[in-house]
C-alpha cells in the first residue's frame, strides 16, 4: 500500500472561533463568558496550607507513638493554626474578603507559634516560621487582594 491509498487529512488546524463567534452562555452570538481563575499565589497557599495541615497530622502522631501523649498535644496546639487555615483554603475558589483576612491572621499567628515551637524544640519550629510567613505573603498579595474582592455570583456586590 502506497501513502496515496489513505485519506489525507489537514496538517494544521485553525485556532480561529467559527465565523459570527462563539454562543455565550446566553444563547446569542459573541464571546464566550469569562471563568475567572485562581491566582497562582492563592493556589500556592491553598496547596502549602493543604501540605502542612497533612505533615502536621503525620507529626502528631509520630509524636505520640513516640514520646507519649503530652508530647502529642503539645505538637497538636503547635499544628492547630494550620489545621484551622487549610480548613479555610477548602473555601478559597468561592470565598470573600473575610477569609482572605482570616487566612492573614491564621499564617501571622502559625508563624507565632511556630517562633514559640523552636524554642521550646516542639514542632512546627522552623517549617511553622517559614510556611506562616509565605503563606501570609502570598494571601496578602495584590493579585490574592483582587480574587477575593471579586464579584461571585449569589453574592450581592460591594
Amino acid at each position: 500500500m502506497s501513502d496515496s491509498d489513505f485519506p489525507q487529512y489537514p496538517t494544521h488546524y485553525s485556532q480561529q472561533p467559527p465565523p459570527g463567534g462563539i454562543p455565550s452562555a446566553g444563547g446569542r452570538l459573541g464571546s464566550a463568558p469569562q471563568i475567572p481563575r485562581m491566582p497562582g499565589t492563592v493556589r500556592a497557599a491553598q496547596v502549602i496550607s493543604f501540605v502542612m495541615a497533612g505533615l502536621g497530622v503525620a507529626l502528631t502522631v509520630l509524636q505520640g507513638v513516640v514520646f507519649g501523649a503530652e508530647r502529642a498535644g503539645g505538637a497538636a496546639f503547635g499544628f492547630l493554626c494550620a489545621w484551622i487555615l487549610a480548613a479555610l483554603a477548602v473555601q478559597f475558589g468561592s470565598a470573600g474578603p473575610g477569609t482572605r483576612t482570616a487566612a492573614l491572621t491564621l499564617s501571622i499567628v502559625e508563624a507565632l507559634i511556630g517562633l514559640g515551637g523552636m524554642a521550646a524544640m516542639q514542632p512546627p519550629g522552623l517549617l511553622g516560621i517559614l510556611v506562616g510567613i509565605v503563606t501570609a505573603c502570598l494571601v496578602g498579595g495584590p493579585g490574592a487582594a483582587a480574587w477575593f474582592a471579586r464579584p461571585r455570583p449569589g453574592y450581592p456586590a460591594g
